[in-house]
């Protein structure tokens, strides 16, 4: 097997959407819950690792992904109202290792970035001929 190295600078990665919250332990007593808008962004996203590389018939396949993200920090800004009409907007910049809510959006946001990379590289690297690769080698290296 043959290892592939690859590095990506994926910069500044945002996610936005919905959310609704319920504080459950209090709910007995009093009923907490809020819902709004959240947008999390992951600052100076890095992604490096290593790729096996199978081959099969005239090309490479890859098979066994061994990588790594990082990111600097992460930065939640939460948009709510109350009543309905007075908008709120907070804003948490912090370490990516203190933040429990972008560790949660973090481990899949790691996922749906890996399912990617699996998909372009396994479509883009099966396209290159071994034999065209080779072909300007010595015949003892093939």
């Amino acid at each position: 097997m043959l290892c592939l190295d690859v590095a990506f600078k994926l910069g500044d990665l945002r996610i936005e959407g919905e959310y609704e919250a319920t504080n459950m332990t209090l709910q007995r007593l009093l009923p907490i819950s809020s819902n709004g808008r959240i947008e999390t962004t992951f600052r100076d996203v890095v992604t490096r690792g290593k790729v096996g590389l199978l081959i099969e018939g005239d090309s490479f396949v890859p098979e066994n992904y061994d990588i790594e993200y990082e990111s600097t920090e992460t930065s939640i800004s939460v948009k709510y109202y109350i009543n309905n009409q007075t908008e709120i907007e907070n804003n948490v910049v912090r370490a990516k290792e203190d933040d429990i809510i972008g560790n949660a959006i973090w481990k899949q946001l790691k996922a749906i970035l890996t399912s990617i990379l699996h998909k372009q590289l396994g479509e883009s690297i099966v396209q290159f001929s071994l034999t065209d690769l080779l072909e300007d080698e010595d015949q003892e290296l093939r």
